[in-house]
């Protein structure tokens, strides 16, 4: 039996609390296989990145159910390189493969952990390049920052709304 983790995040905190102290709110779940669409900031490539090294996104667009926005555009994603391998002989595939974390709210900095698949690009090293040497002398993947790439939600999560 799969059992999902269900994370919340706090979309606002500036709604005064009810006489019992707590702020009533309407949850809701973002679920898993749900697309992310994501610029990066970040630049990463296969012969300059290494494993565990930081990444960081925003979103192009809002994370919506039932018509309603529940994380905006321009929220923060982040994570890490899982892989990085550069292509240094003819026969190798320069490979990278990233994966995001962590989701921050761009106006109030709640932050939620979030598990998403991991995202991985490969090249065929391609004929040597005159003159070059090492991993220059051949294909690598490259990431740019303002690189746009998409990838889905493994688990879902929650974000809870404030009811006014």
């Amino acid at each position: 039996m799969v059992r999902s983790r269900l994370i919340s995040l706090v979309v606002s905190v500036a709604i005064a609390p009810t006489a019992l102290g707590a702020v009533p709110r309407n949850d809701h779940q973002v679920p898993a296989g749900t697309r992310l669409f994501i610029e990066l900031r970040t630049p990463v490539a296969s012969d300059e990145s290494e494993p565990q090294d930081p990444v960081r996104g925003v979103l192009k667009s809002a994370l919506t159910a039932d018509g309603l926005e529940l994380v905006p555009a321009g929220a923060t994603v982040f994570g890490d390189v899982v892989d990085a391998s550069p292509a240094l002989r003819k026969n190798d595939r320069a490979r990278l493969a990233l994966r995001f974390t962590v989701l921050e709210h761009p106006q109030t900095g709640s932050r939620v952990p979030i598990r998403t698949e991991v995202l991985t690009f490969a090249v065929d090293a391609g004929k040597k390049k005159k003159g070059a040497e090492g991993a220059a002398a051949f294909s690598q993947v490259r990431l740019d920052a303002g690189a746009d790439v998409s990838l889905s939600l493994r688990e879902p999560f929650l974000v809870r709304i404030p009811r006014p």
